[in-house]
C-alpha cells in the first residue's frame, strides 16, 4: 500500500472518530446549554419583632429604622417621642441612636422619658434557638454614651438624672423591674459624650420589684427624668451609642448600620453556591396586623403612620446596600386569628378585610399607596400576598381545622388574591406571588393572576408530599413554581440536598426558614 492509500484510510477512520467526539461535546454543550441555571437561595425574615417591625403601636415604635429601641408610651413616661438609627453622630465610629426628648418637669405625662430594647427580639445572634428570651445579667456592668444637649443638667439645687433599668417578663402583659440608682446629670456633660455605668444588681438599686430576676433579663433600658423639685425641661435630641452589656462574651450594640443590613450582608456567601444569581429575601410587613397598618374602630383600614414608610425606606435601603432582592410578605395567616389584645394592642381579628368588600376595598387603596411608592424599586423582586392562607380557608383539603382563627371562605380569599396581584400589576414592575402552604394545595390559585407559583415543604408533610419533590411540571401548572420555604433545623436533608432537588425539579429558586423566627425550623 501506498503511502497515499495509508494516509487516506487513517484520515477516514480518524474523521469518523472526530465525528463522534464532535457529537458528544456538542450534545453535551447542548444539554447544558438547555439545563436550567442554578436556583436562585435566599432566606425568610418572618419579623425582627415578630409583626412590629413596619410602624408604631400602643408599645411604640419597634421598626427597623430604631433596630428595636423603643421610646416608652406609659402615660407616666411619654418625656420621648421618636428614636431612630442616624449616621454621623457617634461617640464611637459613625452612628448612634437619635432619641427625640420633650421632657417637662411637673408635667404628669412628660417629667420622663424612657427608651427600651427586647432582647429576645434583638439579640446579636442572627438565628436565636427557640425558647431564647433572656440574658443572665446578676451582678453584670453595663455601661453606655450619652450625649445631652445644653440645659439637661437642669438647676443646681434639684438636678435632672439618668437611670439605667432592667425588666423580667413574667407573662404576656406583665414585667417586673429594676431600676439603678439615680445618677444626676452633670452639667460638664452637656453637649458631649459622657460614659455612664452602673452595675444589674438589688444593692443600691433605685427600685427592685419582687418578682425582677436578674438571671431572665428580657428588656434593657435607659431612662432620662427631670427632677421632681423641678420645672425645668430638656428639649431636643439626645444621642445614645454603645449600650454594653458587660457578659461573657460582651453584647454590645453599636448603631453603626441598622440590624437589618447586618444581616442581609451575610448573603453574599449565597452567590459563592449560586453565582451571578442575587440572594432573596423573603420579609414580612403587616403580619398579624399588630403594627400596620392603621385600622380605624369600625375595622377598616385607613393608611400607614409616618414610621411606616420611614421603616419601609430602611428595609430597601439596607436590601440594595447588601445587594439582595426583597419579596415583600403582605399578610400572614395569623391576620385573621381571633382579636386578643395585648397591653393596649390589638392583634389579628382582621378576617373581615379579606371577606367584607367595603373592608377589601379599604385595604387595596391602602395597599395602592404602598405599591404606588415602591413600584419602581430595584430592590424589590416579587410581592407575596399572603403566608399560608390555606390554614384559615374551610373548604381548602386535608386542612386541619385551628378554631384559634376567623375562616376565611375560598371565594372569598380568590377574590382578594385577585384584586391584590391586580394592583401588583397596574402600580409596580414586579412579579406577585402566594406562599402556599402545600405543594397539592397550588391548584387552588390558578387563574388569579399570579406570576409565580410558591410552596412550603417540612419534613412533616413527606407522608404525602414525599422527598426528592416531583418535577415541577407533573402539576400541570401555567406559570413558573419556587419553593418558599424549607426548614433548616429538625429536619433530615441538608442544604444541598434542598438545592439539588430544586434544580433536578425544575423549581427556579429555594428559600431557607429562617431568620429571627425562633421556631425548631429556623437556623439559617
Amino acid at each position: 500500500m501506498s503511502p497515499i492509500d495509508r494516509r487516506r484510510r487513517f484520515s477516514r477512520r480518524n474523521f469518523l472518530r472526530l465525528l463522534s467526539f464532535i457529537a458528544a461535546v456538542l450534545g453535551g454543550w447542548l444539554r447544558r446549554a438547555a439545563a436550567a441555571p442554578p436556583p436562585y437561595l435566599g432566606l425568610n425574615h418572618p419579623w425582627i419583632a415578630y409583626g412590629h417591625d413596619f410602624g408604631a403601636n400602643a408599645w411604640g415604635h419597634d421598626g427597623l429604622s430604631t433596630n428595636g429601641w423603643t421610646f416608652e408610651t406609659f402615660p407616666d413616661s411619654e418625656g420621648f417621642v421618636d428614636t431612630e438609627v442616624v449616621r454621623g453622630v457617634a461617640a464611637s465610629g459613625t452612628g448612634s441612636l437619635r432619641i427625640s426628648a420633650d421632657l417637662v418637669g411637673g408635667h404628669p405625662n412628660r417629667s420622663r422619658g424612657e427608651v427600651h430594647l427586647v432582647l429576645a427580639d434583638h439579640l446579636a445572634s442572627p438565628c436565636p434557638r427557640a425558647g431564647t428570651s433572656s440574658v443572665n445579667l446578676d451582678a453584670v456592668r453595663v455601661r453606655c454614651s450619652v450625649w445631652l444637649p445644653p440645659g439637661s443638667a437642669g438647676s443646681p439645687s434639684a438636678p435632672n438624672g439618668v437611670q439605667f433599668f432592667f425588666k423580667t417578663q413574667v407573662s404576656e402583659e406583665e414585667w417586673a423591674s429594676l431600676y439603678t440608682a439615680w445618677q444626676n446629670i452633670q452639667p460638664a456633660w452637656e453637649g458631649r459624650w459622657t460614659t455612664l455605668t452602673a452595675q444589674v444588681t438589688a444593692a443600691g438599686a433605685a427600685y427592685v420589684d419582687a418578682a425582677f430576676d436578674a438571671t431572665r433579663v428580657s428588656l434593657v433600658g435607659l431612662k432620662v427624668a427631670i427632677n421632681t423639685d423641678s420645672s425645668a425641661t430638656i428639649n431636643g435630641a439626645i444621642y445614645l451609642d454603645d449600650y454594653v452589656l458587660e457578659t461573657t462574651p460582651p453584647l454590645a450594640f453599636d448603631f453603626e448600620d441598622i440590624e437589618l443590613f447586618n444581616q442581609l450582608i451575610g448573603l453574599q456567601d449565597v452567590q459563592d453556591i449560586s453565582p451571578s444569581r442575587l440572594p432573596i429575601v423573603r420579609i414580612f410587613v403587616f403580619g398579624d396586623g399588630r403594627a400596620s397598618p392603621e385600622f380605624a374602630a369600625s375595622g377598616h383600614v385607613t393608611g400607614f403612620d409616618p414610621f411606616f414608610f420611614r421603616d419601609f425606606d430602611a428595609l430597601v435601603d439596607a436590601a440594595t446596600r447588601a445587594n439582595v432582592l426583597l419579596v415583600p410578605v403582605l399578610l400572614d395567616f395569623s391576620w385573621c386569628a381571633q382579636r386578643k389584645v395585648v397591653s393596649g394592642v390589638p392583634i389579628g381579628g382582621h378576617a373581615d378585610v379579606i371577606s367584607d368588600p367595603d373592608k377589601r376595598r379599604s385595604f387595596l387603596d391602602g395597599l395602592a399607596q404602598l405599591l404606588q411608592r415602591y413600584g419602581r424599586n430595584p430592590a424589590i423582586i416579587a410581592w407575596d400576598i399572603m403566608n399560608e392562607g390555606e390554614w384559615i380557608i374551610p373548604e381548602v383539603p386535608d386542612r386541619i381545622p385551628d378554631f384559634a382563627f376567623e375562616p376565611v371562605p375560598l371565594a372569598d380569599m380568590r377574590h382578594f388574591v385577585s384584586a391584590c396581584a391586580d394592583l401588583v400589576h397596574r402600580f409596580t414592575d414586579h412579579l406577585v406571588t402566594l406562599g402556599s402552604a402545600r405543594r397539592k394545595w397550588l391548584p387552588l390559585w390558578q387563574g388569579l393572576g399570579l406570576d409565580v407559583y410558591q410552596f412550603h415543604w417540612y419534613d412533616h408533610f413527606a407522608s404525602d408530599e414525599p422527598f426528592p419533590w416531583p418535577h415541577a411540571t407533573t402539576l400541570g401548572l401555567d406559570r413558573p413554581i419556587v419553593i418558599g420555604e424549607v426548614p433548616r433545623r429538625d429536619t433530615r436533608y441538608s442544604p444541598g440536598d434542598f438545592i439539588a432537588a430544586a434544580e433536578a425539579g425544575g423549581y427556579p429558586a429555594v428559600l431557607f426558614w429562617s431568620c429571627r423566627a425562633r421556631d425548631r425550623f429556623s437556623g439559617f
